[in-house]
């Protein structure tokens, strides 16, 4: 059954010689309280290893112990409370073998192991009747109250934001406070200097004219 996308967080630890890789996945997990952890990726080298095959059924639980240096091809798998991990191994010569792991995956020289979880879920297990297994067959939701809050809190901010920006573009057609732009009071218009009206010169163009002329004298008829 498929769930929607969840947050990631990522844990990396490192076991060393001698350390048994599955029950130091397990201890890991409990220590941490992870909830919905799973392997991401992980390098490194084995000295024996047990393994259940692909033909295993309910009924007949195919098992191999394996005693020799391996070289960890690949390791998958969810690690909650009862551990799903398969494990793909190289010998000396670059022949593999792989299965699900059952234990006894002690390092040789170092075994480094990115481990992920999935924040808001829980992986759960219960028995599925047509395989005789525990099968991951639910994934649980759990978002938190504060993270309900914070995410009321962002779609809040959200929506004053939107409403302050249609309020400013005039788009705003729901009842509410209307929102004004403040306007200062204009300034005064600015003055041009004053037109001052030049008075004719007390003596007129046709006066100047008539001085450069003997004046006339008409006798009277």
């Amino acid at each position: 059954m498929a769930t929607r996308p969840s947050a990631l967080t990522v844990h990396v630890l490192r076991l060393g010689p001698g350390e048994e890789l599955l029950g130091s996945l397990i201890s890991f997990v409990e220590e941490r309280k992870l909830r919905a952890p799973f392997i991401m990726t992980c390098v490194g080298s084995v000295t024996k290893a047990t393994l259940r095959l692909a033909n295993t059924t309910a009924e007949n639980n195919e098992v191999v112990h394996l005693q020799e240096r391996f070289e960890i091809v690949s390791l998958v798998g969810t690690l909650n409370r009862e551990a799903h991990l398969h494990v793909c191994l190289a010998d000396k010569d670059g022949r593999t073998v792989g299965g699900h792991v059952m234990g006894d995956l002690e390092v040789f020289t170092t075994a480094e192991v990115v481990v992920g979880e999935a924040g808001d879920l829980e992986f759960g297990r219960e028995m599925d009747d047509r395989t005789g297994f525990p099968e991951l067959s639910h994934l649980l939701a759990l978002i938190s109250a504060s993270a309900e809050s914070c995410g009321r809190q962002r779609l809040s901010r959200g929506r004053d934001t939107a409403v302050k920006r249609e309020a400013v573009e005039g788009r705003v057609d729901r009842p509410g406070p209307a929102l004004t732009l403040a306007r200062g009071p204009r300034p005064p218009p600015t003055l041009s200097a004053p037109f001052v009206r030049r008075e004719p010169s007390a003596v007129s163009s046709l006066q100047k004219y008539d001085r450069g002329k003997p004046a006339h004298r008409h006798a009277a008829v």
